[in-house]
């Protein structure tokens, strides 16, 4: 009889937990919730900054400076000084081109990470949430 009882009250829980929580509601719950799917999100991100970083070193650097002073009371006693650097790097064995072109493989083997990543976990989300609808119709049909 207590069997019967525990059961029923089993069942009844795993049913109700069933109705509120769909197979697509727990795929949201399990993306943001998930430690892994973080963590491989903050390594793309890092891997686009790298990409962008690889990139300025390739291209032109330039800075401009401005400066005012006044010795006396007078304007003739005035200075102005303006400048403007520009430099960029001619040559450096194709060092520059090579370290893009490892961060445009870094980040693509970051974005295929992740969604390996998701496709595991998509698998076993399915595999365990279909295992329990099973235990659900057996236990209805018990």
């Amino acid at each position: 009889m207590k069997k019967l009882i525990i059961g029923i009250i089993l069942m009844t829980f795993l049913f109700l937990a069933a109705e509120d929580l769909d197979l697509e509601t727990s795929w949201q719950i399990l993306l943001q919730n998930n430690p892994q799917v973080k963590s491989e999100k903050l390594n793309i991100s890092d891997q686009e900054v790298n990409l962008k970083l690889a990139l300025s070193d390739m291209l032109p650097s330039g800075s401009m400076s401005a400066s005012y002073h006044r010795n006396g009371d007078e304007l003739d006693e005035d200075s102005m000084g303006y400048g403007m650097s520009l430099s960029q790097t001619l040559y450096q064995g194709g060092k520059l081109y090579i370290n893009y072109q490892n961060s445009q493989k870094s980040l693509t083997q970051a974005e295929q990470s992740y969604q390996t990543l998701l496709l595991d976990l998509r698998m076993l989300l399915e595999t365990k949430y279909y295992s329990v609808l099973e235990k659900q119709e057996s236990l209805i049909l018990a």
